[in-house]
């Protein structure tokens, strides 16, 4: 006489599964509390829940859903922390070759002082400006590269929480003190423009190009210390951004 068996599709996976044949991956939830420990054994953004019943017309009764952003930060954190982090880089590559012209400035002024007796008055500011805006306008990308110098006493012992913790207690200060330096620069090449600025040297530049390039660098230090906080947060709640 037949009989008939009954089985879930998560057990037929299995079954499937330990004879060699090529499965999704998927995990069995019981609870609602297990939801994020389970869940991060499958390591995606996007999931498909289906309920176990022994029953056909699943999708039409409503038991088969496409879940999105379950362990994902809100997405507009998501979306300013992905546009930041791609402008600091875009410009922090862009400002990484401007070594080699501030480099090409200083052989010039070599050259033309030393060789040919025929120095040039702005060349040695001009090589003060590139370098000046090279480590402004690079900042928001050494920030993100987390490339920047720091003196680590005990710090590299922490674990990924503990490291996360630290860096969001110590963004505090970075916040307060770069909002202070962007709003310090504002007033003070509103100041530049108004007075129409220049510098007491034989060549007399104007200022407020090296200042508007100051504005730009700490504007972009500022927003990029924002998304290093909002990804730490993301750490900690072992989210992802």
């Amino acid at each position: 006489k037949n009989k008939l068996m009954n089985i879930h599709e998560y057990q037929a996976k299995n079954i499937l599964k330990d004879y060699g044949a090529p499965v999704s991956s998927g995990v069995v939830i019981y609870s609602i509390n297990e939801i994020r420990e389970k869940i991060r054994k499958l390591n995606g953004k996007e999931f498909v829940l289906k309920a176990q019943i022994h029953a056909g017309g699943r999708g039409k009764a409503g038991g088969v859903k496409l879940v999105k952003n379950i362990l994902m930060m809100p997405k507009f954190i998501s979306l300013y922390v992905n546009i930041i982090d791609s402008i600091c880089e875009k410009v922090g590559r862009f400002v990484m070759y401007w070594v080699f012209f501030m480099m090409f400035l200083l052989i010039l002024s070599f050259v033309t002082r030393n060789i040919i007796n025929f120095p040039l008055m702005w060349i040695i500011e001009m090589a003060q400006f590139t370098i000046t805006a090279y480590y402004l306008l690079g900042g928001g990308y050494s920030m993100l590269a987390d490339d920047h110098v720091r003196m680590d006493l005990f710090y590299g012992r922490l674990s990924k929480k503990g490291k996360a913790k630290m860096d969001i207690f110590t963004s505090i200060f970075l916040i307060f003190y770069l909002v202070l330096l962007f709003l310090g620069s504002i007033t003070s090449l509103i100041y530049t423009i108004e007075t129409k600025q220049k510098l007491f040297t034989a060549w007399a530049p104007y200022v407020w190009p090296i200042k508007t390039l100051m504005l730009i660098g700490i504007l972009l230090m500022l927003l990029q210390a924002f998304s290093t906080l909002f990804k730490d947060i993301a750490n900690i709640k072992e989210k992802k951004i």
